[in-house]
């Protein structure tokens, strides 16, 4: 194996790396030859951003889970039983959050470390750039194994020279618990060391090992000799770099924002964008601060003649001078049950669904600490669709997808913690004619807000009436290999890496007429 290939296994994680602090600080450590580096990591903006984080790993856990062998096996099998490539996909990422929630719940996972597991996974490879060599989650994950040695066993090639990284995370509730942390953290290191066969063993009879691999997992077993040293107490430098943002448009030839949430999706990451000149995909920082805020886009919508559901909107300013007054002017106008929604988040955050007095006020009271603006929307008895968005001035839309939600709607634990008890059903079971109304509406959605590049557009459909309603569009929907948007693509017959191909032309297509190119 050739250092190219190993570059080529890493997986594009740098999106999770947007809101936090690295401190790295160097060890000297016996044993001797050995490079030792501790990295900190702070988030910043802890309670807003904390489940945005969480999201961004949580639809990485495929990857960590499976090699690019076992995905590619346990797809084919799936196809091989007359699923469609976008339903195979969403299968092997819904066994494959299954395996990591282990039936455990999200607070006893953030307890377990297991998450810090999952950050360390993508930390080696986009710092370290180096590709597992052998993939622990099962062990991490499970009860029933026994656990030793360092949670990350990674590979790559430098300077034709081969290199064994072994990572730990522990996590720690304490900014002051750093010298602790890094201490557990290297004993289970050394562990490694002392222990490397029996633990290789452990891994050898699971899934997680990519055919290529092999010959490096043998050849493992002769690097390490095992070590009785003790860690000695070592001083540490801080090497962390200052940034300078003006570097970028000598390193960036394109940009895909993909992240969630505020400072991408509303339009602040793109503003950025437009100021270094540098081209991206996906749509403007208009058409993102528009759909970003349901309020506005409702407005939006409104006026260029589309459907969409009865709602109230609601200003802190308001709830703070007469809350009792605000409910009533709710339950006057939508009637219970009736959703309450923070008008600029995203991933369902902070959504809750009222059917009296004192739920609607607590519901209010949760939306408001995410925004000081909330959207009140009339309860409809309904499917919730989806379609996808390709284009510029002449957007085309994908198939529509429909969402089965595991619980009474599709909320944040619903689309991200329920062990894939929620499905995508691809394409949906609906007449014809409301397929091409729904594509008809989200190509008008999309010129009214003046979208560019991609974008999910989602829907209700009355199940009494049959009437379809638009609910929003996402500018920044999801990507990973079991995400609703490439999927929906996929059955429309536009393949994955075709999908991506197309944003960049068409990024690269916007910024060349900004510059009359």
């Amino acid at each position: 194996m050739k250092e190219k290939d190993i570059l080529k296994r890493l997986v594009k994680n740098d999106a999770l790396f947007r809101n936090i602090h690295i401190i790295t600080q160097n060890y000297d450590i016996i044993p001797k030859d050995k490079n030792h580096m501790g990295a900190y990591i702070e988030f910043q903006d802890l309670n807003e951003l904390r489940e945005e984080f969480l999201e961004e790993l949580i639809d990485s856990i495929v990857d960590w889970i499976y090699s690019s062998d076992k995905f590619a096996e346990l797809k084919q099998k799936a196809m091989d039983k007359g699923k469609s490539d976008a339903a195979a996909t969403q299968e092997v990422g819904r066994k494959a959050r299954q395996k990591f929630r282990a039936d455990h719940n999200t607070d006893e996972l953030l307890i377990q470390g297991q998450f810090g597991e999952l950050l360390l996974f993508h930390f080696i490879q986009r710092f370290m750039q180096a590709t597992p060599l052998l993939r622990k989650m099962k062990i991490a994950t499970s009860s029933e194994h026994e656990r030793f040695g360092a949670d990350a066993i990674h590979y790559k090639i430098q300077d034709v020279k081969n290199i064994i990284i072994l990572g730990e995370a522990k996590t720690y509730s304490s900014n002051y618990k750093f010298a602790t942390a890094f201490s557990d953290a290297l004993n289970s290191i050394i562990n490694t060391y002392k222990e490397h066969r029996r633990e290789l063993n452990l891994y050898v009879h699971e899934d997680f090992l990519d055919n290529e691999m092999n010959q490096v997992a043998e050849d493992y077993l002769k690097i390490f000799k095992g070590s009785e040293d003790a860690i000695e107490d070592g001083s540490w430098i801080n090497d962390a770099q200052p940034f300078n943002p003006g570097d970028l448009k000598s390193v960036i030839d394109f940009a895909l924002p993909i992240m969630h949430g505020p400072y991408c999706e509303d339009g602040r990451i793109q503003g950025f964008f437009e100021m270094m000149d540098i081209p991206y995909g996906g749509c403007g920082v208009l058409a993102s601060a528009v759909a970003m805020d349901k309020l506005l886009a409702r407005d939006v919508f409104i006026r260029n003649g589309l459907p969409v559901c009865r709602h109230v909107g609601v200003s802190r300013s308001d709830y703070d001078d007469d809350s009792e007054a605000v409910a009533k002017q709710i339950e006057e106008t939508l009637g219970y049950p009736a959703f309450v929604k923070p008008a600029n988040m995203g991933s369902s955050v902070g959504i809750s669904k009222a059917h009296d007095r004192a739920s609607l006020l607590e519901a209010l009271a949760l939306a408001f600490k995410f925004d000081k603006r909330i959207i009140v929307e009339e309860y409809i008895n309904c499917r919730e669709l989806e379609t996808g968005i390709l284009g510029n001035e002449r957007p085309e839309a994908a198939v529509v997808g429909e969402i089965l939600p595991s619980a009474d709607f599709y909320d944040y634990t619903a689309k991200y913690l329920d062990g894939g008890a929620s499905k995508l059903c691809i394409p949906a079971q609906i007449p014809e004619e409301t397929s091409r109304l729904i594509k008809e509406y989200a190509c008008k959605a999309y010129a009214a807000i003046d979208g560019e590049g991609f974008a999910r557009v989602d829907f209700f459909i009355d199940k009494d009436t049959g009437k379809v309603y638009l609910n929003e569009i996402n500018t920044i929907p999801g990507f990973t290999k079991f995400s609703m948007f490439p999927l929906l693509w996929e059955e429309a017959g536009v393949k994955y890496p075709d999908t991506i191909e197309r944003i960049i032309e068409l990024g690269y297509e916007r910024h060349n007429a900004k510059n009359n190119r």
